[in-house]
């Protein structure tokens, strides 16, 4: 479990599949999963068809491929996790800033679907910024899940925003066209840019878009350390026009970027610093507990040569823009 990573997912990630493979002219190409498969959920059987929510069959439905990776998790790596209300780096003011570069272009009410959202940051932002819209959030990971469900009644948004345990890459039965916006933050690293856009592109609507974070390497010069670093967690981390290139692979345009603040790391390794002072004194040093201070230390040698990026981006279909 000594691996360190962003996210409680890719720690677990690195236990039980091996890393997407490239092809010489760094396509990546999938590898194969394993771990074990969990059985089926029943869901509502809420029927798809129609826009917004109501469109929306229970994500709870159904298999999770990703969640057989969560599933096979040490349970205090989602325990340690669950107790944070980031998951990853990232701060509201970062989401603001890219959802203004893609809100004028959203209908008045859009229906908005965010994918692996842990406990909630992003959703609940986007709540706030977009009182009109409807909001589906998803991630395989039960207790992110149930967090956000409490914090969502308690602020009163069950009506237009729900959580639901679905995996990102298979997603529930989301009528075809039927998202204004797909989002998310700090998650496609586990498939990859291209295969994540690709498998989304069909729950579109005419005038979708998508906002996704991708962790990418800002400079051509890198430390040694976060080298080292990201090549063992995180081999095909690409820079921007790799990633460019992988967009437009998958059929998209980029409209605009937004580079992650400092602020919205230094924030989440402060909460994950404060939480690994209290955990070492209740039980002493743990692979987990060390691997995460790891991270916590390569980031500050890194001298912002690496970071994440939103990516505001929509189908290519010949439109002008």
């Amino acid at each position: 479990m000594g691996r360190p990573c962003v996210s409680p997912v890719a720690l677990c990630v690195r236990l039980n599949a091996p890393a997407r493979k490239q092809d010489r002219a760094g396509r990546e190409r999938p590898g194969k999963r394993r771990g074990k498969r969990p059985g089926k959920r029943r869901g509502t059987g809420r029927a798809a068809g129609t826009r917004g929510l109501s469109g929306i069959s229970d994500p709870g439905s159904g298999r999770c491929p990703i969640g057989e990776v969560v599933e096979t998790m040490d349970a205090r790596i989602v325990t340690f996790f669950s107790a944070l209300p980031l998951q990853a780096p990232g701060t509201d003011d970062d989401t603001r800033a890219a959802l203004k570069q893609v809100e004028g272009r959203l209908p008045a009410s859009p229906t908005i679907v965010d994918f692996g959202c842990g406990t909630g940051r992003s959703v609940l932002a986007l709540a706030r910024f977009l009182p009109a819209a409807r909001i589906l959030a998803i991630d395989c990971a039960v207790p992110f899940i149930e967090r956000l469900r409490r914090e969502i009644a308690t602020l009163g948004l069950s009506a237009r925003v729900r959580a639901e345990t679905g995996d990102m890459m298979r997603p529930p039965a989301l009528a075809a066209g039927s998202v204004d916006l797909i989002w998310c933050e700090s998650a496609v690293y586990f498939v990859g840019l291209t295969e994540a856009l690709r498998r989304w592109r069909p729950l579109l609507g005419s005038g979708g878009h998508c906002v996704i974070s991708e962790c990418e390497w800002l400079t051509d010069e890198k430390p040694e350390r976060a080298r080292a670093f990201w090549r063992a967690n995180y081999p095909r981390m690409g820079n921007r026009a790799e990633n460019l290139r992988r967009i437009e692979e998958a059929g998209y345009r980029t409209l605009g970027t937004h580079v992650m603040s400092r602020r919205g790391w230094e924030s989440y390794y402060d909460l994950i610093a404060e939480k690994l002072d209290r955990e070492r004194a209740a039980s002493g040093p743990t692979p987990l507990l060390e691997g995460l201070a790891d991270e916590c230390a390569v980031y500050s040698t890194s001298n912002d040569s690496y970071g994440y990026v939103y990516y505001v981006v929509k189908p290519d279909d010949g439109e002008r823009i």
